[in-house]
């Protein structure tokens, strides 16, 4: 229902508004937010464990509910934190060894951004205004792509370097079996492996784009489109007709690969977890 007046609207105003998440644990969770992520003030509430709690930094509350569904039925939630001095905070969550999941990086639209998935598996975009980024020196020498697979621990160096997971021996050699083509992105003076990607498939109708990685220091400057362009032809070329090749990312990234003809798509997914 409407105002009929609209110097009703005027008289009203909306003051604040902040996030309540379902937790694991309540206390565990304040502990992580301000000993890894940096927030300042908390409060919880009597009783032992506490049932619900929050944390706050400048005008950014959150609040926190313990859940036993959620610790049944996980759901991921997102919270979008726009900050000022971007590069220190993310300079800040690397040196705390928060988990980053997408590291920092220019959008489409303007802005900035990285994010922190937290010990409950919510995802924490933190942005700013602008696409500098001061913390991160790049380098600028020439760079060839190899076809090539990129060695053991070559991926390690990588994914330690965008604060991945490091693959184990064991996942990594039946991530081989399945790859069909892969490229290294090299330092061309010195042969250092800087990015790679992988292509893995059934060779007839299923194609799934896997680790694109490109280390921080190179990003920006063409090398993650280069390693994309090459599988791209390699699919066109290669792959039977009707075939589908797919991928996970962020939306943040979808305007990327929509240049090397992906589409976003409505699907589901499952990530295992062993208890």
């Amino acid at each position: 229902m409407q105002f009929e007046n609209p110097v009703d609207y005027q008289q009203l105003s909306l003051d604040h508004v902040e996030p309540v998440l379902p937790v694991r644990d309540v206390n565990q969770t304040i502990a992580y937010w301000r000993e890894v992520l940096g927030f300042r003030e908390q409060w919880t509430s009597s009783g032992e464990p506490s049932d619900i709690g929050a944390v706050s930094w400048g005008a950014v509350h959150v609040q926190f509910y313990s859940s036993k569904d959620f610790v049944e039925h996980a759901v991921r939630h997102y919270v979008w934190i726009k900050v000022r001095q971007l590069s220190d905070l993310y300079a800040m969550h690397q040196k705390n060894k928060a988990e980053i999941v997408t590291p920092l990086q220019p959008t489409g639209w303007g802005f900035s951004e990285y994010i922190v998935q937290d010990i409950n598996g919510h995802h924490l975009i933190f942005t700013a205004p602008g696409t500098e980024i001061k913390d991160i020196p790049k380098q600028k020498v020439p760079v060839k792509i190899v076809e090539r697979i990129p060695t053991f621990e070559e991926v390690c160096k990588l994914t330690e370097s965008v604060n991945w997971k490091a693959p184990d021996p064991s996942s990594y050699n039946q991530n081989l079996e399945s790859t069909v083509y892969a490229v290294v992105s090299e330092n061309s003076e010195t042969g250092e492996a800087i990015g790679c990607a992988f292509l893995l498939g059934d060779s007839k109708s299923i194609f799934y784009v896997k680790d694109v990685i490109v280390h921080p220091q190179w990003q920006h400057q063409q090398v993650g489109t280069k390693m994309m362009r090459a599988i791209e032809q390699w699919l066109d070329t290669n792959a039977p007709v009707g075939a589908t090749a797919g991928l996970f990312s962020g939306e943040q990234l979808a305007p990327f690969y929509k240049q090397f003809k992906f589409v976003q798509a409505c699907g589901m997914y499952r990530v295992i977890e062993h208890k």
